[in-house]
């Protein structure tokens, strides 16, 4: 995978993760890490994001540009770990295990994720109960959503084909919700 191999090689102090294939590196937003440069697995870097681009980042990506060669090598390598702690995660009803040299928000694990609040931690149960927690989330706001729009005048004016477009979405995602909590046996 190699973005560990990139951030101590570069002594990046920023985020460094995996996303789609890629290497990240980027900068806290709003609720997320934003993703500035992306590397790909031939070396080969790039800025996504001029907007959170400070000027450590874009003397980094010069580096990785000049330095191309190197920055493949490292990113095809396999990154070494000092330690392997155990986590859990959770998408939809899915609870996986993973790596990750220290467990919590703001670490990653040893296959890039980074290790959000309420996503990962040592605890399975722990991790059953946020996914759901977040299942329940999930179906409140949209039944929340669907409320909303059925009480709406200015939506009911709306043809019935339209109408139906417009609450799709919402009646998709609480059955989403729904099906999670059946397949982690919870009741709604």
């Amino acid at each position: 995978m190699g973005w560990h191999n990139v951030k101590i090689h570069y002594r990046i102090s920023q985020y460094v993760y995996m996303n789609d294939g890629d290497i990240c590196i980027g900068v806290l937003g709003m609720s997320k890490v934003e993703a500035v440069i992306r590397i790909n697995t031939h070396g080969e870097s790039r800025i996504v994001d001029d907007s959170w681009c400070n000027r450590e980042l874009a003397i980094l990506h010069r580096q990785f540009v000049d330095n191309q060669a190197e920055l493949r090598e490292l990113a095809q390598r396999d990154d070494r770990f000092k330690r392997s702690i155990k986590v859990y995660t959770y998408r939809g009803s899915e609870v996986s295990e993973t790596l990750c040299e220290n467990p919590g928000w703001p670490n990653v694990t040893h296959d890039g994720q980074i290790m959000y609040v309420r996503r990962f931690s040592t605890d399975r149960d722990t991790v059953v109960n946020w996914a759901i927690e977040a299942a329940k989330e999930r179906i409140q706001a949209c039944n929340e959503q669907l409320d909303e729009i059925k009480g709406s005048k200015h939506y009911s004016a709306y043809p019935a084909d339209l109408f139906r477009k417009i609450c799709k979405p919402y009646e998709d995602g609480r059955a989403k919700g729904e099906q999670t909590l059946k397949e982690l046996g919870a009741a709604g």
